[in-house]
């Protein structure tokens, strides 16, 4: 149920990057800058990353469950693949914050 619910969390938040990606029309870093200076931009973008990378995380771990039958490499990977998501996290809410403030 939580995979479900991740998507439709992801529905209107993909709709909304889209929509601001296209209507930006820059890969300016300056540009994104400003944007992500709206604070609904940065909340939404953060929402949306973590979102994207739990449901990749909950699909990743059925994948690694269902395909895996060793059960050290079944915990080995499954632990990688967590710790993963967890930086990509952490990375990718500090950028959105750096961006947001102009560091």
């Amino acid at each position: 149920w939580q995979e479900r619910l991740a998507a439709i969390a992801l529905v209107p938040l993909v709709l909304w990057f889209v929509y601001s990606i296209v209507r930006l029309g820059t890969s300016d870093p300056a540009a994104i800058g400003q944007w992500l200076a709206n604070p609904l931009n940065a909340i939404l973008m953060t929402s949306f990353l973590l979102a994207a990378l739990f449901h990749s995380n909950l699909g990743l771990r059925v994948i690694v469950e269902d395909d895996v039958h060793a059960k050290a490499l079944k915990l080995f990977t499954l632990t990688v693949l967590a710790l993963l998501h967890v930086l990509l996290a952490i990375c990718g809410v500090y950028a959105v914050l750096k961006f947001a403030f102009g560091a």
